[in-house]
Formats: structure tokens, C-alpha cells, sequence
């Protein structure tokens, strides 16, 4: 198996061929199998990096590295979905439902290790942050498949943040 056969499979699934989980089966088995993306993986001591790997008008395949306790402001993917598998290290996904404009209040958190499937609804706010673990260097790598390509990533405020800022 290979990075290819993930995207031979997302683009399955965006022309309704397959299902979700047959790449989620897929994502999770490529990253037991310990395949390698070495030449993808990119860390930045300025934030985390993101790097697309595939794109068609169908779907869109992106590496994200996280580097120690580096997290992403809380974001939509601009009404598209997507299934993300750690690849090294762990995730905190933490999530967020609209209250009105750009600001947003929390509402649960799940955890990610490696291999494990995360489905994001179109309709989803989250926050990705990088969980420490000294196995892997303080460093995080995902696996993403978008259905469609992510159009914007629109960024949102934490309703406690926005009342402090006032």
C-alpha cells in the first residue's frame, strides 16, 4: 500500500464508489503499516505547517506537522468534510459550536493517536492542538482527505476570549 492507493480511495469515495470508512480502513492500515511520508513532513518552529499532497476538484490530500504544543486557531474547513488520521504522535481535537458571527463556545474534545479516524461534518469547528510525547521529538504529523478541497478555512473567536478582549 501507498500514499496513492489513500488517494485512489478518496477519489473513490468523492465519485461514490466507496465508502467513508473503506478509506478510513485504508488511512488507519497506511499509517499501522508504518509507510512512509518522510518526504512530505515539514515542521516550523513559527506554527504548524500544512502541505497538500493531491488535489483534483473532487478532493484534496494534506500532510499537517505539528511541532511540541503548537495548535491551529479554531476553524471550519469552509463546508467541506474530511477524515484525518494522526500519522506520529498525538492530537487534541477540541470542538466548538457558533453562537453568533465568528465566535464560538466549546463543546467536547477528543484525543488521537496514531492510526486513530477522525470524520469532520461539513458543519464542524474545531481546534487542533499537538499533544508533547518525546517519542517522536515533540512532533506531530496527520494524514487529511477533504471532500471537496477546502475552499477557506474560515477562523473563529472563543467566546471567552472575545469577553476578555472587550
Amino acid at each position: 500500500m501507498s500514499l496513492s492507493r489513500v488517494i485512489e480511495l478518496a477519489e473513490a469515495v468523492a465519485q461514490g464508489k466507496t465508502s467513508r470508512d473503506e478509506l478510513a480502513k485504508c488511512m488507519s492500515d497506511f499509517v499501522e503499516e508504518k509507510l512512509c511520508i518522510d518526504e512530505h513532513l515539514c515542521w516550523s518552529a513559527e506554527g504548524y505547517t500544512r502541505k497538500q499532497v493531491y488535489c483534483s476538484e473532487n478532493v484534496e490530500v494534506v500532510i499537517t506537522c505539528f511541532q511540541g504544543n503548537q495548535e491551529s486557531p479554531p476553524h471550519d474547513h469552509g463546508g467541506s468534510w474530511g477524515v484525518v488520521v494522526p500519522y506520529q504522535g498525538s492530537i487534541s481535537n477540541k470542538f466548538f459550536e457558533r453562537i453568533e458571527g465568528n465566535k464560538v463556545r466549546p463543546t467536547g474534545m477528543t484525543v488521537q493517536k496514531p492510526g486513530e479516524v477522525l470524520i469532520l461534518e461539513k458543519e464542524d469547528i474545531h481546534q487542533v492542538t499537538a499533544n508533547t510525547c518525546a517519542d517522536h521529538g515533540n512532533r506531530h504529523a496527520s494524514i487529511h482527505c477533504y471532500f471537496p478541497p477546502i475552499p477557506t478555512m474560515n477562523q473563529f473567536v472563543v467566546e471567552e476570549e472575545a469577553l476578555r478582549k472587550k
